[in-house]
């Protein structure tokens, strides 16, 4: 006798069978992928969110560098330190990776005497190439001295340095110094990174009283 040809409407198999291959096909989709994930997820730490967290591992990190992107936000400062903090020096290895357009208003630079977000002194490297100091009084930018030529290209890295000292701003260029400053309008403040108009890295930053 010859048995009968399995067909579509006559499997081999009875309802049972069929819904615990279903079940097993679930199990396997979902516990296979596990076996490969939860030795990741165990030895792999979380994402860090706090920005003490940051600081903390930015610090302990040779390797890691602040990205500050500013390219579509207008004025974004980054600050840290002491409000108290008066004849200061904040450094920072800095490299600029791309500019909205090659004009003045693009930048990135370090801040000193960051009373209140929109209100210290910032020492800017433009899209244009040129450097200046500037005055921030409530987000208004008053340029109180420029190179004489453009100095700095984008996707290079520059040591840069403003010192605040009384009246005295000074800006230096990989040591040197590039541009001098007189202004008494803010006497103390916290230390600020700023892009804008600019996407840049930020690296090594050090403030020290001269």
């Amino acid at each position: 006798m010859v048995a009968p040809v399995p067909t579509p409407n006559d499997p081999p198999w009875n309802s049972l069978m069929a819904v615990g291959a279903w079940v097993a096909s679930v199990l396997f989709i979902l516990f296979i992928p596990a076996i490969f994930l939860l030795p990741y997820l165990f030895t792999h730490e979380p994402r860090i969110t706090d920005s003490q967290q940051m600081i903390e591992f930015a610090k302990t990190d040779p390797t890691s560098v602040y990205q500050h992107d500013g390219l579509f936000t207008p004025g974004a400062v980054s600050i840290a330190g002491d409000p108290g903090w008066d004849d200061v020096a904040v450094e920072a290895r800095l490299n600029i990776n791309a500019f909205a357009e090659p004009s003045a208003s693009a930048l990135a630079g370090i801040c000193a005497r960051v009373s209140v977000p929109g209100d210290y002194y910032l020492l800017a490297l433009r899209g244009d190439g040129y450097m200046d100091l500037r005055r921030v009084s409530s987000y208004a930018e008053t340029i109180l001295i420029t190179t004489s030529a453009p100095v700095i290209a984008a996707d290079t890295w520059y040591t840069v340095r403003l010192s605040a000292v009384g009246s005295n701003l000074n800006a230096y260029l990989n040591g040197a110094l590039i541009l001098t400053a007189a202004d008494a309008t803010y006497s103390a403040g916290e230390i600020g990174l700023q892009t804008d108009g600019a996407a840049a890295q930020f690296d090594d930053v050090v403030v020290t009283t001269p």
